[in-house]
């Protein structure tokens, strides 16, 4: 008989036990408290002690960047990738505003969890007979109490790490309430396959000092992800279909985005006869990018040049100051830029400003 090894023993003895009764504890507290707490906060202080709880127990370290980003006391609605199964602790302990979860109707099923979310106000999505026009009323509904809102994109969690097909639910949300859909580095993944680092030389360091980050060589695949996603959008006729949908793309560079649009401008004469979706376009590729997508250039690339080859509506202002990666002096290396590509006024004022505003729409009122 073989003897199972140490992470077995410590799984089935500690792990599951202890896990089982922060569960059932925390889970019953919270439904208490929602005989007397109709909106469900102090149910979300449970799900986050219940979170920080099971990480601790499990010894899993979270860092977190970003958050001088957001704004508390701001309604935001969080796009996850659904990889591992400490996505909702980590979310959950991470993000320090009430969030509240869209979930299959099947978890409302299970004792204890099913009842917290439920009692606490968390939204259930039938897949086989989906009420969106349903689902968008509870939204508003949780919207105009300031609560935030978790969503899995790809609906459930990947099976083999893989990312899966989006659900419709996030754009349909982000349409409703006029706010972009943002696609920003450090999603996850790997930019490039370890193969192209296996070269017989020493590790290079990143910006940082570390090895975390991403260095010369697997920068220069940084845009492959949101290229390959805003050219399925376009061509699949998603943007033209819903014109008032905007997408930023942030602290992915910009020097690709020209040669990317004359690229599917070229793609779009070649394969026009053959492919229906192109014949129906109301636009050129390129014009969807110019009317929908912005895209924030770094501080050391040539502003003036993508400005000047893009167009004046894609680009937006950008610098990660005062981080390491922001420059030490981000808006004098853009003025650089701009000032020998003979950048107008008017330019200047869309990069900086209007571009901004064109984005976020409805998110600034």
């Amino acid at each position: 008989m073989k003897i199972p090894p140490f992470h077995w023993w410590r799984t089935v003895f500690y792990l599951i036990p202890a896990i089982t009764v922060y569960t059932i504890v925390l889970g019953a507290v919270s439904i208490l408290s929602s005989l007397f707490d109709h909106h469900g906060h102090f149910a979300h202080k449970c799900a986050r002690a219940w979170s920080k709880l099971i990480l601790k127990t499990t010894g899993v370290r979270v860092s977190v960047e970003g958050l001088d980003r957001v704004t508390p006391g701001t309604t935001y609605i969080f796009v996850s990738n659904h990889q591992s199964i400490y996505d909702t602790p980590v979310l959950f302990a991470s993000l320090p505003f009430q969030l509240r979860i869209i979930a299959k109707e099947s978890l409302s099923k299970f004792p204890v969890l099913g009842w917290h979310l439920r009692r606490g106000r968390h939204l259930f999505v039938d897949r086989k007979h989906p009420d969106r026009g349903g689902i968008l009323r509870r939204w508003r509904a949780l919207v105009s109490e300031g609560l935030s809102l978790i969503i899995f994109a790809e609906g459930t969690r990947s099976a083999d790490g893989r990312v899966a097909r989006f659900k419709a639910g996030s754009f349909l949300l982000a349409i409703e309430a006029g706010l972009p859909i943002v696609f920003h580095v450090g999603g996850g993944g790997k930019l490039l396959e370890d193969a192209y680092f296996n070269n017989g030389l020493p590790p290079v360091p990143d910006f940082h000092g570390g090895d975390d980050n991403f260095k010369s060589i697997d920068y220069m695949a940084i845009a492959y992800p949101p290229m390959k996603a805003l050219t399925a959008l376009i061509v699949d006729r998603v943007l033209d279909r819903f014109p008032d949908l905007k997408f930023g793309v942030i602290e992915q560079g910009a020097s690709w985005v020209p040669g990317w649009m004359r690229n599917m401008d070229s793609a779009h004469n070649a394969f026009y006869k053959n492919e229906e979706r192109l014949q129906k376009m109301s636009l050129r590729p390129s014009e969807f990018v110019k009317r929908q997508v912005r895209v924030t250039p770094y501080p050391h690339e040539d502003a003036g040049w993508i400005i000047a080859n893009a167009g004046d509506e894609v680009c937006l202002f950008s610098s990660d100051y005062p981080h390491v990666e922001g420059g030490r002096h981000p808006i004098k290396r853009f003025e650089t830029s701009m000032a020998a590509a003979g950048t107008t006024e008017l330019q200047k004022q869309r990069f900086y400003c209007d571009n901004f505003v064109d984005l976020m729409g409805a998110g600034l009122a």
